[in-house]
Formats: structure tokens, sequence, C-alpha cells
């Protein structure tokens, strides 16, 4: 079962009106958390999907625009959401500079998205999903 904090950022990671975030979102609905490892900075949650869920195409991809920070936190932290197969495969949440809280969703000061550059260098962090940016990304 997803904690608190990571139901926070996977909503956050699918929310959008786009046909592979709508299959990820049913998949996400019924899937279990296999497996959990922790670090000092962060959390991976890896997924079972029934076999009987439909699949994305495309198959593999990673969606990367979502940060958040933690109240006290010198820099935001980042969510990363793997598909492999067509299917929810690991939430890679980490936290690069600061201390990981024992207790993530209560220490939760924001979730925002991020707007990458045109050359994909630097990003900023912004209220809306850049919905056309991720449908590119999709369609590669």
């Amino acid at each position: 079962m997803l904690t608190q904090f990571e139901q926070i950022l996977l909503s956050k990671l699918l929310d959008g009106d786009h046909p592979v975030l709508a299959i990820l979102r049913a998949q996400a609905a019924t899937a279990i958390v296999a497996n959990r490892a922790f670090s000092p900075v962060g959390v991976n949650a890896y997924f079972a999907i029934s076999p009987n869920a439909p699949r994305t195409s495309p198959h593999s991809f990673d969606l990367t625009d979502v940060a958040f920070r933690f109240e006290g936190a010198e820099n935001p932290g980042h969510a990363v959401l793997m598909v492999r197969d067509g299917a929810l495969h690991e939430l890679m949440v980490y936290n690069w500079t600061d201390v990981w809280p024992a207790r993530p969703g209560l220490a939760l000061k924001w979730v925002k998205y991020l707007a990458f550059s045109p050359d994909g260098r630097t990003g900023r962090e912004t209220e809306q999903r850049d919905m056309a940016g991720l449908a590119k990304e999709l369609a590669a």
C-alpha cells in the first residue's frame, strides 16, 4: 500500500488529460506495492500490476516533471514514475541535499510541476503541467 506522501506524488504524476495517463490511473487504482526500498535520501516503491490491466504505448518511459519541498528544506526533491512494458513499475522519490524526514507526509510543504527550458537544462516550479510538452515526450 502506498503511503499518503507517495499517493500525493503519484496523483500529481498521473494528473492530466492524456490517454496514457488515463491508462496509468486505471493501473494505479488496483496496483499493489510489491516492495519498498529506503535510502538516506528517499524511497523507491515497486509496483505489481495485474497482467489483465491495459498497457500503455509507448511501453517504457519515465515521468519526471514533479517536484516537492519539505518544511525547512533548502532545496526541492523530485519524484520519478517509471513505466516498463506498458505498466507502472517504480515510483522513485528523492531529496538530494536535505535530510529525509522520518514522516515525509507531515513535513511536506508543497508539490508542483517542473517546466523545463526548451534545451531541457533548466527547470522552474509551476502549478500547471506542460501537457503539450508531455504529449511530445510520450509521442517520441
